[in-house]
C-alpha cells in the first residue's frame, strides 16, 4: 500500500475509485476500446455513487396485528443489504422508545443482523458502532424478544421500505397506513 494519493499508474494527483476504474488514462483507454464512447460516461462531475441505493423499511402493530406506526428510509451509495437491515432495526428501536413503548417483539428477516445483536460482535465489525447503538437502545426497554421471521411473512415491512422509491427523505413516519398498504397492513 502506498503512501501517497496519487495514482501509481499515473500519477494523477488523487486516485479515487472512479478513477481507478473509469477515468484514469489505462481504464479510459480500455473503455474506448470496448465502444464506450460517450461523453457523458466519462463526466467527471458524474458522480455514479449518488445513483445506487438501498432501502429499509418497517411497521409497529400491536399484539393483535393492528397498525401502529410505520416508517421508512432509505442510503445513498450503499447498496449493503446488512447495512439497510441494521439501520431499520435501529430506527424501528428509536421510534418505539420515542412513541414510549416498554415491551417490545422486534422481528427481522435477517438472521445475521439478529445474531450479530444478540451475540458478541467482532471488534473491528464494519458495523461495530451501529450494532452497540442497537444493544444500547435495547437496554432502554422492559422486555425485548428478537425474532427472526422469514421475508415472505414480513410484507408490510417489504411494502414500506419500497415506498421510498421516489423520495429523498432519510427517515419517513407513518401514523396510518399509506395507501397500498392496506391488504399487507396486517401481515
Amino acid at each position: 500500500m502506498s503512501s501517497s494519493s496519487a495514482s501509481p499508474r499515473c500519477g494523477y494527483i488523487e486516485e479515487s475509485f472512479l478513477h481507478c476504474v473509469r477515468d484514469g488514462p489505462p481504464s479510459k483507454n480500455l473503455w474506448l476500446s470496448f465502444g464506450f464512447t460517450d461523453p457523458q460516461f466519462f463526466d467527471p462531475t458524474d458522480n455514479i455513487l449518488d445513483q445506487i441505493w438501498s432501502d429499509f423499511g418497517g411497521v409497529f402493530r400491536n399484539s393483535d396485528g393492528v397498525w401502529i406506526s410505520g416508517f421508512y428510509g432509505f442510503i445513498v451509495g450503499s447498496i449493503d443489504i446488512l447495512y439497510a437491515e441494521l439501520l431499520a432495526i435501529y430506527h424501528g428501536l428509536s421510534l418505539a422508545k420515542d412513541l414510549g413503548h416498554g415491551h417490545i417483539a422486534c422481528y427481522s428477516d435477517s438472521l445475521n443482523s439478529l445474531n450479530l445483536i444478540q451475540y458478541a460482535t467482532p471488534r473491528f465489525h464494519i458495523y461495530a458502532m451501529l450494532i452497540q447503538n442497537i444493544k444500547d437502545l435495547l437496554l432502554g426497554f422492559g422486555t425485548t424478544t428478537l425474532i427472526h421471521s422469514l421475508w415472505e411473512g414480513n410484507s408490510c415491512a417489504g411494502f414500506m421500505a419500497k415506498l421510498d422509491a421516489s423520495s429523498n427523505v432519510e427517515v419517513l413516519i407513518h401514523s396510518f397506513p399509506p395507501p397500498g398498504a392496506s391488504g399487507s397492513a396486517y401481515s
